[in-house]
């Protein structure tokens, strides 16, 4: 059978079968993205950058990215819950013992702005992180003493995948991770060479440019 006929074979029984296989591919410095259609007629999508790839939910109920502030010499706490469909939702609260709720903002992201966020943390590593190899890897880099600010806050973030193949795994597998880290900018200027650190601090400026161009629009 030729090569041809067998690759219009294939198509034919993937069609039959109402699926689509994901497909990352770097082709000329440019990724390609195909959605799978999955038996329940919902949609998932996944990338593949060096040895990590991942997919999430299509719950949109389903939180993919919390990030919240506490400590610190805050005015009120900002804390953003980033769900399956998109939607981004920035509350400030009180930060004293009742965490009262002061303002929610929601914000619509794309698709491919939900693929910027995850991206920016999953591939620099986060989902193997934990506070204590970042610190070690600080005082090899820099010595035992930690700058830290003293009225900055602690960054606590969460990431929860549907799936996440991890360097040198063929099987991919559901995965989350918590972190809490002093304030990944106070860092990133003396830790260039940790990538967890700068796609933190990546994060934290991507957010937070969200939340103030969501207050202009009031």
């Amino acid at each position: 059978m030729s090569l041809v006929w067998l690759r219009i074979l294939l198509i034919t029984l993937s069609v039959c079968a109402f699926e689509v296989i994901v497909v990352a591919s770097d082709i000329g410095g440019e990724e390609s993205l195909v959605p799978e259609v999955l038996s329940t007629g919902l949609l998932s999508f996944d990338w593949v950058e060096g040895e990590r790839s991942f997919s999430f939910s299509a719950d949109p109920e389903f939180r993919l990215l919390h990030v919240q502030y506490v400590g610190g010499s805050i005015v009120y706490s900002t804390s953003y819950s980033l769900y399956a469909d998109g939607r981004l939702l920035i509350q400030l609260s009180d930060p004293g013992g009742n965490r009262q709720v002061l303002n929610t903002y929601e914000r619509q992201l794309s698709f491919e702005e939900v693929e910027d966020l995850l991206g920016l943390v999953v591939y620099a590593g986060f989902i193997e992180s934990s506070r204590e190899q970042i610190h070690e890897r600080m005082k090899a880099a820099r010595g035992p003493a930690l700058p830290r600010g003293s009225d900055s806050p602690d960054m606590v973030i969460t990431v929860n995948l549907e799936s996440y193949r991890a360097p040198g795994r063929m099987v991919p597998a559901p995965a989350t991770n918590r972190l809490i880290l002093h304030d990944p900018s106070v860092y990133s200027e003396r830790y260039p060479e940790i990538s967890e650190i700068q796609s933190l601090a990546t994060l934290q400026k991507v957010l937070h440019q969200y939340f103030t161009a969501k207050k202009k629009e009031r």
